[in-house]
């Protein structure tokens, strides 16, 4: 949709040049549907499908549709309001109860109570770039997300029971 938005703005400031953006638009689309449905497979794969997730907070929605996560909680259930600490008792007794293998949070977030939450509940924490350049391996849209499941996949190995 964003790409399609892209292409209907420039071809509205640059009308003689249409046909050049819906070529690359086209182009665009064919890769981002092949590469898709890799990262669906691999996902599935991984056991991704139906995985029970927490997030640092609410910002991973279109990741875990597009990839099958279920959501369940959250280390920081308000944006921008610290945990109070029955908060992250709770969380940490439920990720132990319900045996949810997976912690995610982003490069920009002090890592130091999700770890604690982690480690406490056994699962595993990973790191994730939230979008194109938050880490070197995350150089365009593609490499994003190859990114993210390669992080997934290395935090999950030899952990899929807390």
């Amino acid at each position: 949709m964003i790409a399609a938005n892209i292409r209907d703005g420039l071809a509205r400031v640059a009308p003689a040049d249409k046909a050049y953006f819906d070529t690359r638009y086209a182009d665009f689309e064919r890769r981002l549907r092949e590469r898709m449905a890799g990262w669906r497979k691999d996902a599935e794969s991984m056991g991704l499908t139906g995985l029970k997730v927490v997030t640092y907070h609410r910002s991973w929605p279109y990741f875990a549709d597009a990839f099958g996560l279920q959501v369940v909680n959250y280390v920081e259930p308000r944006p921008g309001v610290p945990p109070a600490p029955r908060h992250i008792q709770e969380l940490t007794e439920q990720m132990k109860s319900e045996k949810i293998p997976l912690l995610i949070v982003e490069p920009y977030f002090d890592p130091k109570l999700p770890a604690r939450v982690a480690q406490n509940s056994g699962a595993a924490l990973v790191i994730l770039p939230p979008s194109v350049g938050a880490t070197p391996e995350a150089k365009d849209y593609f490499s994003l997300f190859d990114a993210q499941l390669a992080a997934i996949r290395k935090a999950l190995a030899g952990r899929r029971t807390p």
